[in-house]
């Protein structure tokens, strides 16, 4: 059943419809909305468990230099887009904003709440989350709603405070404990948890009724290695080929670019014969350039930048035979998903999230946190122990392919619909 937008105009709610309000930045241009690409694909799998889906976003920041390093495409062209509806929200992060904009955005999200069968929102802040907005209007009209978490926010400034400027340092400190306990009151109050990797998930279950386990990827079933590749790769780790190292993603401090070039330098002053790319811009790929001439790796580390060709970014997974990151906050990136599918090994600083990925078939090994020499030490047993490494590619592959977007898709839907 196609259900047009101007349905959505009426009071009543229209069946089958899924209203989504998350945080993620909408560009308005050319007469339309705009969207990161991988945001994009994720509308079209919802379109496909739901006749109506309209999607809140928050108005892109001009002046975000984050901006170029997305692909952006307009949601006029997405498969499903007479049943989509994308509005971008105004951006209200500064607390003057939020306190004059709240009343105005709680009305428009009461209508839409009214309309829509299924709720789910993506909340974790204070000040212009719209997603923890919506989430009080639904518990004020006694619906539903699912509670999105992809990462435990709180948990991650906490980690990143001591790098922040003296005023926002203080700012933070103070808004910190009352998001996070504004968070965990939502999530409580909400029908289902849908929490995005293992550390979200330890870091809230105990305060939902229904929580959920989820994973988030954008690679499709035809996107995992071949065995042909699989194959191909073993055979030039047991040649004792120079091993290749990967990462994807933008240099920023949470990354740990620092640390993944130190990791390299000592795995370099070990004797390991290695080459390594980074894929990805950002503010502090200056700096990793920087050190890694200083530490004599600039014809080992190559950086490309910004890539938006995901099939070229997948293709570079699939030849490299290490997946080398270093991030130091708790998240649930899924660029390690993307290097499994590739059938290449994530090793790097151990987090719940990695360690849950591959807890059942294997694919990665990991180290504490923050400890680039352990990290260099790991990597060089693999590069000496053939055999192991080998394996590893095998199980990375095995493991990767329990993930597709059709898949995580539908089992986000059919829990929604489970528990609404």
């Amino acid at each position: 059943m196609e259900i047009s937008a101007k349905t959505m105009l009426s009071n009543e709610i229209v069946p089958s419809s899924l209203l989504l309000v998350t945080p993620v930045s909408l560009q308005q241009r050319d007469g339309s909305v705009w969207i990161d690409d991988q945001t994009g694909a994720g509308l079209v799998r919802w379109l496909e468990s739901f006749d109506q889906v309209s999607y809140f976003g928050v108005a892109a920041d001009e002046n975000d230099r984050s901006a170029s390093s997305v692909t952006w495409v307009d949601v006029r062209q997405l498969s499903g887009a007479s049943r989509l509806r994308a509005i971008p929200l105004p951006r209200a992060y500064r607390i003057e904003l939020a306190v004059l904009r709240t009343a105005s955005m709680r009305r428009q999200l009461a209508e839409e709440i009214r309309r829509h069968q299924y709720l789910s929102f993506v909340v974790g802040g204070l000040f212009g989350d719209w997603g923890a907005l919506a989430a009080l209007e639904a518990i004020h009209q006694g619906r539903k709603y699912a509670c999105c978490l992809d990462a435990p926010a709180t948990e991650q400034l906490r980690r990143v405070l001591p790098e922040m400027r003296y005023r926002r340092r203080i700012k933070e400190a103070v808004v910190l404990p009352v998001a996070d306990k504004l968070t965990r009151w939502l999530v409580k109050r909400s029908a289902v948890g849908l929490l995005q990797g293992s550390d979200t998930y330890n870091y809230y279950k105990s305060f939902s009724a229904n929580p959920t386990l989820i994973y988030d990827t954008h690679t499709s079933r035809a996107d995992a290695i071949s065995v042909q590749n699989i194959k191909t790769k073993t055979e030039q780790v047991l040649n004792d080929e120079a091993v290749r190292i990967c990462y994807v993603g933008r240099a920023i401090s949470i990354k740990g670019p620092l640390e993944w070039i130190e990791t390299l330098g000592l795995l370099d002053r070990s004797g390991v014969e290695f080459e390594a790319v980074w894929l990805g811009d950002g503010p502090m790929l200056p700096a990793m350039k920087e050190a890694a001439q200083e530490r004599g790796l600039a014809d080992r580390v190559s950086f490309r930048g910004f890539i938006g060709d995901r099939k070229a970014v997948l293709e570079e997974m699939r030849r490299s035979h290490i997946f080398l990151f270093c991030h130091k906050v708790p998240e649930s990136p899924r660029c390690l998903v993307e290097a499994l599918v590739s059938g290449c090994p994530i090793v790097g600083f151990e987090c719940d999230y990695a360690s849950e990925l591959v807890r059942e078939q294997g694919g990665g090994e990991f180290v504490p946190v923050g400890d680039s020499k352990a990290l260099a030490s790991s990597i060089a047993r693999l590069v000496r122990d053939r055999k192991r490494l080998a394996d590893l590619i095998t199980s990375a592959a095995q493991t990767g392919r329990k993930f597709d977007e059709e898949s995580v898709y539908r089992h986000r839907a059919d829990t929604i619909k489970r528990f609404s």
